[in-house]
């Protein structure tokens, strides 16, 4: 229990937040400017009254899809129109619905400024390219605004972009020369650093590919045959060249750049094994790409949306659930690899921070190790969750044989979380080749995951239904505010239940436990259930607080033993001779005794009740058919139930069927788990 309780603890102090880093964050191209001066979007633009539409709006769309062709990587912003501005702002944005969104805002009459000077169209799409390499490094998402390493960084990219747009090295620079002053400031570097990085740049993009120096066959050798130090390994092979060795193994970048649509059709097997034994599950996918972040999921688990920043879940209840892309978390924030299908390409165009680690050996081999920017989670300031990303190639192949993600929970002491996955059975698709299995495993005491991906098919540039990706028309709800939700509900029923131990407080602590009860969080069940059955040893001081009502306290009592009768088949161990005295068995007398004077039990409720004999008995097979019977009967509590159970047992066709049906009765619990 305690791997369920540190997710769920970090979940809630990480989606309990969300709500305080609305902040803007933006990187200005002239430094007008800058974090700090643009706390309120409005301060930047009206972003909701700017302009969507038009010659001129058209016209900067169709150069920034231009720009990012030529590099073969794709959108993963939007581009708005705002004028009075005199900039161009690559900006992080919070919606009204409390989403973060990432922007290119640019004001029309500085572009004109921008032509005027440099007399060609050139400056502008450079000014673009500028604030696109803000967006696809990860600079907006830092919350440290524009700085001298960033722009230095955006301005390298816009030379490497400008260069494989065909343009030269004084045009590309000519934004730069003609409208910035020679002085630097806290914010942007002088013009003289800024023009050497757009130098730096075009000399990088300045041909068909990226130019990078290959590993020289005699450095290899000598790694492979342990004839090469650690530290002189170092000083002759960087991690630019590793990724380079990569692309040109799978296909080079010629090939990579030529993919547009993607569908793959894959399954995942989930061996996990914890203190309730061992569960096997299968997922179906069948996923197309409109681009690398934006994806439809025809799942066996339910359908899944990916917009970018953002993946929409469709529930039971057919609202579909926003969530922030998992993909950001391995690093398509923060480096842009969303921007590819191939991560490592979008890591070398986009020059990413990437560290060569060293050598290493890995399942018998030679291998490369790479670390990418470390991510950290924060909560006010406070790092939550560091989350390191190494990467591993093979020496002999230059092929990706292994990653590993190292969690480490800062506020908690805790052992770090590894994810390592492996990455096997390459084969060749129109040019590349994709690693067509993954195997993944993670253990930690009293938790083991064995999980494996095997794509059955895969197929580039296939016809895609544009129509598929937009969220427009469905009902949807945030995923961190559910969470929040619920911290707060915790939070609440904490302190009622503290007032339940004061005699002074138990009127006011009942209708608290009450409420939480009431909102689905079962923590509380077992408080009214003791309240309603007048349990003098458990509410010494507020035991007859609770009125005398015998329909809900069979109610409630039903709700208290509900998951502990379905968590006994995934673990048997949960039902001893102390759970029967100190749990069911009293709930099981208050129901016989209500039922008398609230005219009998439901079929279903009766039958619920012949379950807990069953298991008494050890008929443990013929308790759950019993519990089937009861739930077919329509008692939702046997349903609820059922559903646990399927839920441990990881038959989630299963579990989903049963949970859809409490939850059409209303059952709060139920309702609660379907939104969560």
């Amino acid at each position: 229990m305690k791997l369920y309780y540190n997710f769920f603890l970090i979940l809630l102090i990480i989606g309990a937040n969300t709500q305080a880093q609305l902040r803007v964050f933006s990187c200005g191209y002239q430094g007008y400017q800058t974090v700090e001066q643009a706390d309120d979007y409005s301060d930047i633009c009206e972003l909701y009254n700017s302009v969507h539409s038009g010659e001129k709006y058209e016209e900067a769309l169709l150069k920034v899809e231009q720009i990012l062709d030529k590099v073969g990587l794709f959108r993963n912003f939007e581009v708005e129109e705002c004028g009075g501005i005199n900039n161009a702002i690559a900006v992080t944005i919070p919606l009204k619905n409390g989403d973060l969104d990432r922007y290119i805002i640019y004001d029309n009459l500085f572009f004109q400024k921008v032509k005027d000077a440099t007399n060609t169209d050139w400056g502008l799409i450079s000014i673009l390219a500028h604030e696109i390499g803000h967006h696809l490094n990860g600079h907006t998402l830092t919350g440290a605004g524009s700085t001298h390493q960033t722009e230095l960084q955006a301005d390298e990219f816009s030379g490497f972009v400008l260069a494989r747009m065909g343009c030269s090295l004084k045009d590309a620079q000519s934004a730069i020369d003609k409208m910035l002053p020679e002085k630097g400031s806290s914010t942007h570097p002088e013009k003289s650093k800024r023009l050497q990085a757009v130098e730096k740049g075009w000399n990088r993009g300045n041909g068909k590919s990226i130019k990078v120096e290959e590993i020289k066959e005699e450095v290899i050798v000598q790694i492979i045959e342990n004839k090469i130090s650690e530290e002189d390994v170092k000083d002759v092979i960087d991690a630019e060249q590793i990724l380079a060795q990569y692309i040109k193994a799978i296909g080079g970048q010629e090939a990579i750049s030529k993919i547009k649509t993607m569908q793959t059709k894959q399954t995942t097997t989930s061996h996990i094994k914890n203190t309730l034994g061992l569960t096997t599950t299968e997922t179906k996918d069948d996923i197309v790409y409109l681009r690398p972040s934006y994806f439809f999921n025809n799942s066996s688990s339910g359908e899944m949306l990916g917009l970018g920043g953002k993946v929409y879940m469709k529930k039971l209840n057919d609202q579909w659930a926003e969530y922030e892309n998992p993909e950001a978390i391995p690093g398509s924030k923060s480096d842009g690899a969303s921007a590819s299908y191939v991560k490592e390409f979008a890591y070398l165009v986009n020059n990413t921070d990437i560290r060569f680690e060293g050598i290493k050996q890995l399942d018998g081999k030679e291998v490369y190790v790479l670390k990418l920017p470390t991510k950290e989670v924060s909560n006010e300031g406070l790092v939550v969750v560091e989350i390191d990303y190494l990467r591993y190639y093979d020496v002999k192949t230059s092929l990706l044989i292994a990653t590993e993600e190292i969690w480490k929970y800062v506020a908690l002491s805790s052992d770090p979380m590894i994810y390592t996955t492996y990455y096997s059975d390459y084969r060749n698709v129109d040019g590349v080749l994709f690693p067509f299995k993954q195997h993944k495993v993670m253990n930690i005491p009293s938790y083991n995951l064995d999980e494996t991906l095997q794509i059955e098919s895969m197929k580039t540039n296939v016809p895609v239904d544009a129509s598929l990706f937009t969220i427009e028309n469905k009902e949807t709800y945030v995923q961190s505010e559910v969470v929040a939700d619920i911290a707060v509900g915790f939070s609440e029923y904490s302190k009622g239940n503290k007032m339940l131990y004061d005699a002074t407080t138990c009127n006011e602590g009942f209708e608290i436990v009450k409420k939480a009860a009431e909102s689905g969080l079962s923590i509380a069940f077992s408080d009214l259930a003791a309240l309603y059955n007048r349990n003098k040893m458990r509410f010494y001081y507020c035991h007859k607080v609770a009125p005398v009502d015998d329909e809900r306290k069979i109610f409630w009592n039903f709700k208290y033993i509900r998951n502990v009768i379905g968590s006994y088949w995934a673990s048997p161990d949960v039902i001893d001779k102390s759970t029967f005295k100190y749990v069911i068995n009293p709930s099981v007398k208050s129901i016989k005794s209500s039922a008398k004077v609230a005219g009998g039990l439901t079929k279903g409720q009766q039958e619920f009740l012949e379950v807990i004999d069953l298991i008494s008995a050890n008929k443990s097979d013929e308790a759950l058919e019993k519990l089937k019977q009861s739930a077919e009967s329509g008692f939702v509590d046997a349903q609820f139930a059922l559903a646990r159970h399927y839920l441990l047992k990881m038959n989630m066709e299963e579990r989903m069927k049963w949970l859809k049906k409490a939850s059409d009765q209303k059952d709060p619990e139920a309702l609660l788990e379907i939104k969560y």
